[in-house]
């Protein structure tokens, strides 16, 4: 699993340009907070918005 995230990161660090920039979002689903965060910048066929990081908030030390 570890080469498929190394694969996919290269992939979309080399489509992102030098400057970009960030859309933050999140929700909560029962006891579990997310917050998303998005690359966002323009190409000729439109805009783009590759996901870069989804971390998972916990409430309690004991959350897994």
């Amino acid at each position: 699993m570890e080469s498929v995230t190394k694969a996919v990161e290269k992939k979309i660090g080399a489509s992102m340009p030098e400057r970009f920039g960030l859309v933050l979002d999140g929700w909560t689903q029962g006891t579990e907070h997310y917050m998303v965060v998005y690359g966002c910048f323009e190409t000729a066929s439109g805009p783009q918005y590759p996901m870069l990081s989804l971390p998972l908030f916990m409430d309690e030390p004991n959350d897994r």
